[in-house]
């Protein structure tokens, strides 16, 4: 396997976590640790955490090997295709690649950089949409729960029959039920109005982000296929 094959297999586990253990210090292969650091567009700040770990076990860093490793990470970092995968992924660029290759390097972050301003775009209206959704389910749900809470006669019980005073209490408790969902009627005629309001301005801002939302994809779409 080729020399920088085997590193870019092995710089997820090189560079998932900056503090290093005594052990990771000791055998550190420095060179190595700033090819992947400079490939990966970090910055010095990567180098200080690594080596505030490393003092912590008395052991400094190598740093003559780490910034010749350094070097050539970043220029096959400072790249065109670099820059595009860099700014797809929304990350910001700190100049990593003044006096190497920027001019290229920052044709392809632009153009990555908004792609993932309008993929987050699209996304955010969805989010809305489906939150606009939730919004008017719940309020159907509501609104016909209120109504079927009173469309439902309670039957009088098998005891209830027999028993006169059961009956009487079962009477006063029907009336009851009456008086509240003649409330409830009422309550309902009026909500209804407030959720007829409320559904329709729902219904108008969802129609609108569906639009706006189309319109996005379109652009990402276009944007996608000029490069």
């Amino acid at each position: 396997m080729k020399p920088f094959l085997s590193l870019l297999i092995i710089a997820p586990l090189l560079t998932s976590c900056a503090v290093m253990s005594e052990k990771e210090c000791r055998h550190a292969d420095w060179g190595s640790l700033g090819y992947v650091d400079g490939i990966n567009g970090e910055t010095l700040a990567q180098l200080s955490e690594r080596a505030d770990a490393c003092a912590e076990h008395g052991i400094a860093v190598n740093r003559d090997d780490y910034f010749d490793g350094r070097h050539n990470g970043l220029d096959r970092f400072c790249t065109y295709e670099s820059g595009l995968r860099f700014g797809e992924n929304g990350n910001d660029y700190l100049g990593l690649c003044i006096d190497r290759n920027e001019e290229a390097f920052m044709q392809g972050y632009e153009i990555g950089s908004t792609t993932h301003h309008l993929r987050s775009a699209a996304l955010q209206l969805s989010s809305r949409i489906d939150a606009i959704n939730y919004r008017l389910e719940r309020l159907n749900e509501k609104r016909y729960a209120t109504i079927e809470s009173c469309s439902k006669d309670e039957k009088p019980t098998r005891k209830e029959k027999k028993d006169d005073e059961s009956k009487r209490h079962g009477d006063k408790k029907s009336h009851h039920k009456q008086k509240h969902c003649r409330k409830i009627a009422k309550y309902t005629d009026r909500q209804r109005e407030e959720f007829s309001e409320e559904s329709l301005a729902l219904y108008s801002e969802r129609s609108s982000l569906r639009t706006q939302y189309q319109l996005a994809l379109e652009r990402l779409a276009v944007h996608k296929a000029s490069y």
